[in-house]
């Protein structure tokens, strides 16, 4: 049995593990995706021993982008710490090649193992570069055939889908 706990509140993140804990489950088993921030990661390096972390890709840019930026406005830092996406909608909902290394390396510090992304923003030289770092690819929300069956030719450890059904077979007939 695997739990995958999509937490929606940094103070659900802290109860999961408590519960977890509480009940002897396997760090190995314990999936914690969703809002679990950079910053709490940063704060508190150990949370990554109490399960595998599948941490989105708009938390780690929110760094890189606040890292290379070195004049910024009170509000614009304001603005980024509220909604992260504001970087990637600025960009056409694209990552920057120059961010690939920083955000790569940025995983790699945390001790994350999984990089969580919206297939909106799947790009085939972050899946290689994070591949190649040895970090896992996460990916949601995945209903389209033709990119299930990329997700799955790129070995992609975890897919949100609404097709489940419709997935277990395409992964089935893949196998």
């Amino acid at each position: 049995l695997i739990l995958n706990c999509d937490i929606k509140e940094p103070i659900a993140l802290y109860e999961t593990l408590r519960k977890a804990q509480q009940l002897r489950f396997p760090r190995e088993r314990l999936i914690l995706s969703g809002c679990t921030g950079l910053e709490q990661l940063a704060r508190e390096p150990s949370l990554v021993k109490r399960g595998t972390f599948y941490l989105n890709i708009e938390e780690v840019l929110k760094f890189v982008y606040l890292n290379r930026e070195r004049e910024m406005s009170i509000d614009r830092v304001m603005m980024l710490l509220k909604d992260p996406w504001t970087i990637l909608k600025e960009n056409g909902l694209q990552i920057h090649d120059a961010w690939i290394e920083d955000t790569v390396r940025c995983y790699q510090e945390l001790g994350v193992e999984v990089a969580n992304f919206p297939k909106m923003i799947l790009e085939s030289h972050m899946v290689s570069a994070l591949r190649e770092a040895g970090i896992g690819l996460s990916v949601w929300t995945v209903n389209e055939i033709d990119i299930l069956m990329s997700c799955l030719n790129n070995e992609v450890v975890n897919i949100t889908t609404r097709q489940v059904k419709q997935a277990m077979k395409i992964r089935d007939d893949f196998a």
